[in-house]
């Protein structure tokens, strides 16, 4: 009876000038031959005994623990393909009686093992990015098998499966942008992965927010309804907010920001606007501006084609996220609308 293993063999060690000149041989050579001899799947005790007499000690105790972890490899290498045989059991226990492991210890190392092998099955089962009652179900039936009696299939994907739910809603929300695809998509693989996901109120506030962005970003704009503003007949408002306004001075030689005014921000398809509570209204059409460029988080610039180029900072916003201010003035700018 041979038992195919794909556990690594152990290197033998080149020994030192001493022990060349005293003819002995490092310890770890002889536990080396001896797990090289246990991996090929043949238990060929009279192979061992040979190694044992050569090593002069007791390499069942002298290695103990190399024996167990061995073990509980063995266990894990065999089992992973759901079945353990009449003579792969008779192995472990031929393997139990040589190196001597106690039957308690060998249960314990035994258990744990086909719980890894249980484990890499059930992920196995996940990796089309679907989950199949009958496929769950088979797992079940191996750790019966196996005599895991308390191995919880559905506690046990529940929580290999939270880190991969988690881990792909956090690439698809990186930027703060969602697209309906992307979350069609998400909802989907919860889906197919048996999953009911939940968030909380903050969460949908933030899914909620991050669609919006990408629906501002690459969608089409939608018009804001406003009062107390007056508009053209064909002039339709896409951004308001309160904001600040700078333009650039020089004193004394050095360039700075001069805060202009404190106010209401308005865009719409013709221009930029600001009601000012504090300072001056500004109003600048977008075919006057050459470019919009954002200089930081929730500022941008309007470089406009003749003039001083002003900064506008927002600091809040009507139902729009502070970041998209800058992408909507740059595509009001562009007379991008769909």
């Amino acid at each position: 009876m041979a038992i195919q293993l794909s556990i690594d063999s152990e290197r033998l060690r080149e020994r030192t000038m001493g022990e060349r000149f005293w003819g002995s041989e490092s310890k770890h050579n002889f536990y080396a031959r001896a797990k090289n001899l246990v991996i090929s799947g043949e238990l060929n005790r009279h192979m061992l005994l040979q190694v044992q007499k050569e090593y002069g000690g007791d390499i069942a105790k002298d290695f103990a623990d190399q024996w167990k972890k061995l073990l509980e490899e063995i266990v894990y290498q065999i089992s992973i393909d759901g079945v353990i045989d009449s003579d792969e059991r008779a192995y472990f226990k031929e393997y139990i009686a040589i190196f001597q492991i106690p039957a308690d210890e060998a249960r314990r190392i035994y258990r744990t093992g086909a719980r890894r092998a249980c484990l890499q099955i059930l992920r196995n089962v996940t990796k089309d990015n679907r989950v199949e009652d009958h496929e769950l179900k088979r797992v079940e039936n191996i750790a019966l098998g196996f005599g895991l009696k308390e191995f919880d299939v559905t506690a046990q994907l529940t929580h290999m499966l939270k880190g991969l739910i988690q881990e792909r809603f956090n690439d698809i929300a990186s930027d703060l942008m969602i697209s309906d695809y992307e979350w069609e998509d998400f909802q989907q693989f919860c889906a197919d992965m048996k999953v009911n996901f939940s968030t909380t109120s903050e969460n949908d506030r933030v899914i909620a927010q991050a669609r919006k962005n990408w629906s501002t970003k690459y969608g089409r704009l939608q018009p804001i309804a406003v009062a107390g503003v007056k508009l053209s007949p064909d002039e339709q408002v896409y951004f308001t907010g309160g904001a600040k306004w700078y333009e650039p001075r020089k004193l004394r030689g050095e360039s700075y920001q001069k805060l202009i005014s404190t106010g209401d921000l308005y865009m719409t398809n013709d221009r930029i606007l600001m009601i000012a509570y504090e300072g001056d209204n500004k109003s600048i059409k977008w075919k006057d501006i050459h470019h919009v460029l954002q200089v930081e988080t929730c500022a941008f610039e309007l470089e406009k084609i003749k003039g001083k180029s002003p900064t506008v900072l927002v600091t809040s916003s009507d139902g729009i996220g502070l970041v998209m201010a800058s992408t909507i003035a740059h595509r009001l700018c562009r007379g991008d609308l769909s």
